[in-house]
């Protein structure tokens, strides 16, 4: 078996949803200080792992609503950080950054340079970087990446949407020299664009604006812009992630 066949098998025995490999040349164009090889020189491919989150996480907007014990407030609290905030960030990031070191320990083993990046956290914040210096702007874009090692594309929402599970992955990278074999760019789009438009409609903050003069073809680049701070500072009514349990996307999807 091949080495990217090997490292496939592993991510998938370690209970990872999809894996893909994007060669650096897919990068091209990325802003300075954001492609693989401001980090790894020496790089030729992106490993791209994914995790599918619980529909049941994902979907708990109607959770307690007759419980009439809590306060709004109280339930907000229960439904976005300890169950959201946990089990749809902490764990599926503490599962794929675990994996990822060990296949990147793993790849030098094999002869070749790999640096596993942190996954993206809820609130991205680092020791003595503010967001005003940072921006939002990832180190290192999982959603790029995963777009361009042949998960899935940009999705109206500015998430990756994947035809198995739709937007309900988590994403994490390995940067590596190893010259692994490519994964093939999605070839057909796979959000429904205008004829859905739920997760535009949906958004309780309206953060979500579609970019003039969109592209026919696969989103290789996002196809909106999100307001970040309209998702941060939403109505106290309502919850994260609306737009990922609206869309109807994911044919791996379990009956509700």
């Amino acid at each position: 078996m091949s080495i990217t066949t090997d490292l496939k098998q592993m991510a998938t025995m370690q209970g990872i949803s999809l894996v893909g490999v994007a060669p650096v040349e897919r990068f091209a164009g990325a802003p300075t200080g954001h492609g693989p090889r401001d980090f790894v020189p020496k790089a030729e491919s992106v490993v791209v792992l994914a995790i599918k989150l619980p529909e049941t996480i994902v979907e708990r907007h109607g959770y307690l609503a007759d419980a009439r014990e809590y306060t709004p407030a109280v339930r907000k609290r229960i439904l976005d950080v300890h169950l959201y905030q946990k089990q749809g960030y902490a764990l599926p990031n503490l599962l794929l950054d675990e994996t990822a070191y060990k296949l990147s320990l793993w790849l030098e083993a094999q002869g070749h340079r790999a640096l596993p990046f942190p996954s993206t956290p809820a609130s991205y914040t680092m020791p003595d970087i503010t967001t005003d210096e940072l921006g939002y702007f990832g180190v290192f874009s999982h959603r790029h990446a995963a777009v361009r090692a042949g998960l899935g594309e940009f999705g109206y929402n500015n998430i990756v949407v994947t035809k198995e599970f739709g937007p309900r992955v988590r994403f994490t990278s390995i940067v590596t020299t190893a010259p692994l074999e490519a994964s093939p760019l999605v070839a057909e789009p796979i959000c429904q664009r205008e004829t859905c438009r739920r997760c535009l409609d949906a958004c309780p903050s309206k953060a979500i604006t579609l970019l003039p003069d969109l592209p026919d073809g696969v989103y290789l680049d996002p196809p909106s812009r999100t307001y970040v701070r309209g998702c941060i500072d939403r109505p106290a009514s309502s919850s994260q992630g609306t737009c990922l349990a609206v869309c109807p996307l994911g044919e791996a999807r379990p009956a509700a």
